[in-house]
């Protein structure tokens, strides 16, 4: 299996002759590093791409447009800051932070009446389908900024998934209103 393959954008076909059609052709490791060194490579973008499974082979560098290769720049970039990030919380799961949240005197306490504790018992059942029904991109985002060991601010949730502080701030106001049905 190879260890690296090289994939350039070629619009020539077999014969010679200039085509409308781009394909891509595999190059040498020696051959990739003379076209990206030279004039000719100057303006040609590349990905660098991992196959985490070995499928074909462990990784690809393959040419692509420009624009391509700026949407796949920002969204590798959001991933490695994501990556960064997500090693400076914890998250926990959905029982572990409801009993943090009722783990207060009160709550806890011995001297709940036999319906006070039906009633709370109740409410996290409730508040666990309200959760449930969440998409993933929400509850990420609920997790962020509620059920981390140390929640995180709107504006470091929002550097986090890459988008806007009022763009969490909105996403996280209609999760609330749509986890706030069940109790209606």
């Amino acid at each position: 299996m190879k260890k690296k393959i090289y994939l350039v954008r070629d619009n020539w076909n077999d014969a010679g002759i200039k085509s409308e059609k781009t394909r891509l052709i595999e190059l040498s490791g020696r051959e990739f590093y003379n076209l990206v060194r030279n004039l000719d490579g100057q303006h040609r973008f590349f990905v660098h791409l991992t196959d985490d499974v070995d499928y074909e082979c462990p990784e690809i560098y393959a040419e692509v447009s420009e624009r391509e290769y700026k949407d796949w720049k920002s969204e590798y970039d959001g991933h490695l800051y994501r990556k960064r990030i997500n090693q400076d919380y914890e998250r926990v799961s959905f029982d572990e932070a409801l009993l943090f949240l009722y783990s207060s005197d009160q709550l806890i306490s011995s001297e709940l009446t036999p319906e006070e504790a039906a009633e709370k018992k109740e409410d996290i059942e409730r508040l666990r389908r309200a959760y449930e029904s969440l998409d993933a991109e929400d509850r990420e985002l609920i997790c962020l900024l509620y059920l981390c060991r140390e929640p995180l601010t709107e504006k470091q949730a929002a550097s986090v998934l890459h988008i806007s502080q009022q763009a969490v701030n909105k996403r996280k106001m209609r999760i609330l209103r749509k986890m706030k049905s069940f109790w209606l």
